[in-house]
């Protein structure tokens, strides 16, 4: 009864946004701790969460995401967690745009970051696949890319990849001069669905082509991978 209350502040916009964070992001930690059930922080994330502002804005695109990974193979649960999240993202990017404008925040950018990638793995939105291909056939050709949304464009490349896009990608990596935007590619490698390939770039983390200090990259975004689970 209290957190309903406390959500329809928040669904009102009549709480500090570091307050409304706060509550989200404490049901969030009880869920992990198994002290609610999913279905409950679910439920009041679609009720009163759906049009947040930042930055329970981000905490949310970050939670319904690693939920969306977690639950992949649990057929019921992934729809319902996929239809909440496509929603939410949607609410998003119809909010703050799918183009960057000149004068908007850094907390507007990483939004939207945040929620293109969701989209990304999730699916739901034909304007941002369209978007994400289109980043990564002009990296692919040469031509300078928005690096706000790149790592986006690589995950979704991955994801939907194959050992192909998977040469595409380490190809990419190899020529790539600029050290943040070579640990988003490196990244990228551990969001094959195909086992094969993430074995592939497993092995490719320890190989002469990739530093020590970012050997870890393709591990830890593998780790969040469910098609990943049996190799790591």
């Amino acid at each position: 009864e209290n957190l309903e209350e406390l959500g329809k502040l928040i669904e009102r916009k009549m709480l500090p946004r570091i307050e409304a964070w706060g509550i989200e992001n404490d049901l969030y930690a009880l869920l992990r701790a198994r002290m609610v059930k999913i279905g409950d922080y679910l439920g009041f994330v679609s009720r009163h969460c759906i049009d947040s502002e930042y930055p329970l804005s981000a905490s949310i695109a970050r939670h319904l995401l690693g939920l969306y990974v977690t639950f992949y193979f649990e057929k019921d649960m992934a729809e319902r967690i996929r239809e909440i999240g496509i929603n939410f993202y949607n609410t998003l990017m119809e909010k703050i745009g799918l183009e960057k404008k000149s004068d908007e925040s850094m907390t507007t950018t990483l939004l939207r970051s945040d929620a293109v990638a969701g989209l990304a793995i999730m699916g739901g939105s034909e304007r941002v696949d369209n978007k994400l291909k289109n980043i990564f056939n002009d990296k692919l050709s040469g031509r300078a890319v928005d690096q706000n949304l790149s790592n986006a464009a690589y995950i979704y490349a991955a994801w939907n990849g194959n050992r192909d896009t998977f040469g595409k990608l380490t190809a990419l990596f190899k020529e790539e001069k600029m050290p943040d935007e070579q640990r988003r590619l490196l990244g990228s490698l551990g969001y094959f669905r195909d086992a094969g390939l993430i074995e592939k770039a497993l092995e490719f983390s320890i190989s002469n082509s990739v530093r020590m200090q970012d050997s870890f990259v393709i591990n830890a975004r593998a780790a969040a991978n469910p098609f990943a689970a049996e190799l790591l």
